[in-house]
């Protein structure tokens, strides 16, 4: 095979090199019906071993019409090797990608040459290196032709593919005892597809028989590394300038632009430039927009201010220097000024070819000053600034109608009034956490907008913020604070979570007691109850926030069975606590064996009548006994045949009564006491 020789442009695009650990990486393009992958390996020595050993491509789907799959589904879509020498002989006749890449992984040697025509010493690889450039290269040459890098087994496009699912495609290292390279994957589907979008920001300095193509490369490097500019003189069809690629030279570098310096055959011409971007699958962008000029015959000399003069307190004399043999390239001068050195205007034009000084009269603390050329040819160069500043102590005036909202996100959002200063430069914004601390500024320096978006953190223990603002001038001489304003953040943190304290069983159920939570703006608490070994909670009980420490919740006694309970608080933003530690309840079944039931009390003009339901077993005795305000009881009425009712009258104001009933059945065993108590109060 033919040695091939090409230029060093060390910028090579899909990988970020490590040193160790090898792994392979992964690249994917959605289109609309298929689904394009690239890989590498990404160290230099791995590399040229997984050549011969081979790569193997699966896929899993594991999402169907958003739902995820139970058992996701996995494919083998092939197994990709290096086509042997022989079988790239075809491929490298007609493609030039396709020779660097069997150069570099099948040539003797390998060697570059740098194309600027410097010294050719300076453009061949060190021996040591010889590896390090057959990698680099090859995967270069990969990125440029898509359809090589899927020859060489390193690109695949996968076309069953459907738009209802999604994807973890993973490439591994086939099976050997050599190498172990970690595998790659990437997750993707149809849904991600979107319209390649074009290069912006794409505009042109004419000068003099050349051009400076410029375009924004940073923001769309995701999707394109390479570029195709093309030219079209007047009304003529575009034609590519190179028949290569420009590509970004200088990735390191802090530049967002790329640039490209094209010749102009003659200045007087119209000339059209147009730029698409190009992906390493081979695809195109759409065209960016047109832009058009001419070349501009250059001035040879521009006008530069030498020094101000003094002339009144408030009047200074500016002076330039202008060489009188190059008077004829120009039309005349003008006068530009700036408060900040950053946006100029025209204070004075137009001035004569052969005047070279100028009376100012400064009307801000900082005035630059710059001298305009203008050529014949239309052309204009600016002088450097010179600065006059007239002595300034006063301070802007202080901002007016600060407001301000918090959405429920945390995003603030402050407006104020703009001042009318002429000297004001802009603004400084403070913010406090708590009324009466140390404001501190939350802008790093001043900002000239009448409004900013801050950001708060809504789950933070102060439920207000205050901010003022100041306004600052060139001399940096700073106003007094404006109104502190006050704003209130949506409430966001939730309330503390109550904690059960106690459950017992007790005779009408199964009674849960827990503490309340310890937030002050709790409204309701919430119980849940679940079967043990399911997920759902139920609510089966609300009950709104009292002054009470603790709260307590009676369980049906007909529940029946294993069950598990939680319980959390909600405050009144609907902020829900986290729920309790949960308990477990083992209900047993209960069933009411009372043999006097319905036990009930009544009173009325200062008597009590005691109720209840006819006895349904036969008994030989029920007694009656009677205590008054907690003192030892003493049997009060006996009675052998059945009753449903008795009278007392002799009960007193502001007593209370306990009545203990005792039913001796027909066996004579005794049944439980039940027990009910009055008090008498005077309405009664």
């Amino acid at each position: 095979m033919k040695q091939v020789l090409f230029v060093i442009v060390y910028s090579i695009t899909f990988l970020s090199f490590s040193q160790e650990n090898p792994s392979l990486q992964m690249s994917k393009e959605v289109r609309k019906s298929s689904i394009a992958l690239r890989w590498a390996v990404d160290t230099p020595v791995a590399w040229q071993k997984a050549n011969n050993i081979g790569f193997q491509l699966e896929r899993t789907t594991y999402l169907r019409n958003g739902k995820v799959l139970t058992t996701p589904e996995t494919k083998v879509l092939g197994t990709f090797k290096t086509p042997p020498l022989e079988k790239w002989q075809e491929w490298v006749e007609k493609n030039n990608n396709a020779a660097i890449i069997a150069q570099a992984i099948y040539g003797e040697t390998f060697e570059t040459e740098i194309s600027n025509k410097q010294n050719p010493i300076e453009g061949i690889a060190n021996k040591a290196r010889e590896i390090d450039d057959r990698f680099s290269f090859a995967l270069m040459a990969a990125d440029l032709d898509f359809s090589v890098a899927c020859f060489a087994g390193w690109g695949y496009v996968d076309n069953e593919v459907l738009p209802n699912e999604s994807y973890l495609y993973k490439v591994k290292l086939l099976p050997n005892d050599k190498l172990t390279i970690k595998e790659g994957g990437i997750v993707v589907g149809l849904k991600d597809f979107q319209e390649l979008p074009a290069p912006f920001d794409f505009r042109a300095h004419f000068e003099d028989r050349k051009v400076t193509l410029m375009w924004d490369y940073q923001t769309l490097n995701q999707f394109y590394n390479y570029y195709f500019i093309e030219k079209a003189e007047g009304d003529a069809p575009f034609i590519p300038i190179t028949e290569h690629p420009v590509v970004n030279m200088n990735q390191n570098s802090r530049s967002t632009a790329m640039i490209y310096v094209d010749s102009l055959a003659q200045n007087d011409k119209e000339y059209r430039y147009r730029l698409r971007g190009k992906t390493i699958f081979d695809t195109y962008s759409p065209y960016s927009q047109e832009i058009r000029g001419k070349g501009i015959q250059a001035i040879t000399q521009i006008a530069q201010l030498t020094e101000v003069v003094p002339i009144s307190e408030k009047q200074y004399r500016l002076h330039w220097d202008f060489s009188k043999e190059n008077e004829s390239e120009i039309t005349h001068f003008s006068l530009l000024h700036s408060p900040n050195d950053k946006v100029y205007k025209e204070i004075k034009t137009p001035i004569a070819v052969g005047e070279r000084q100028v009376v100012v009269t400064p009307t801000m603390p900082s005035n630059y000053y710059k001298v305009r050329t203008y050529g014949k040819n239309g052309t204009t160069f600016d002088s450097f600034a010179m600065l006059v500043q007239p002595n300034d102590e006063t301070p802007p005036e202080r901002v007016q109608q600060l407001t301000g909202t918090i959405d429920t996100l945390g995003v603030v959002s402050l407006q104020w009034k703009a001042n009318t200063d002429a000297d004001l430069m802009g603004y400084y914004v403070f913010r406090g956490n708590q009324k009466g601390e140390e404001m501190m500024r939350i802008t790093g320096s001043h900002i000239t907008n009448t409004s900013l978006k801050d950001t708060v953190a809504l789950k933070s223990l102060n439920t207000k913020v205050y901010y003022w603002v100041t306004a600052i001038d060139f001399r940096k001489n700073e106003s007094a604070p404006s109104a502190l304003l006050e704003l209130t953040k949506p409430d966001k943190v939730p309330p503390t979570t109550p904690i059960f304290i106690e459950y017992t069983d007790d005779k009408k159920g199964w009674k849960v007691t827990w503490r309340k939570s310890f937030s002050d703006d709790v409204s309701q608490y919430l119980l849940y109850q679940r079967e043990k070994g399911t997920t759902n909670w139920k609510l089966i009980h609300s009950e709104n926030h009292s002054k009470k420490e603790t709260y307590t919740y009676i369980i049906p006694p007909n529940v029946s069975g294993i069950y598990e309970y939680t319980v959390r608080a909600k405050d009144h933003s609907n902020n829900f606590s986290d729920y309790s530690p949960v308990i477990q309840i083992i209900h047993h079944p209960k069933s009411d064996d009372r043999v006097l039931r319905g036990l009930q009390s009544r009173i009325k003009k200062g008597k009590v009548t005691l109720q209840w339901l006819p006895i349904k077993e036969d008994f030989n005795e029920m007694m009656i006994y009677k205590a008054i305000n907690g003192e030892k009881p003493t049997l009060w009425r006996s009675f052998t045949s059945p009753v449903t009712s008795v009278e007392d009258a002799d009960v007193q104001i502001d007593n209370i009564y306990q009545y203990f009933f005792k039913v001796i059945l027909k066996d004579n065993s005794p049944t439980p006491t039940e027990k009910i108590e009055v008090k008498i109060i005077n309405n009664q």
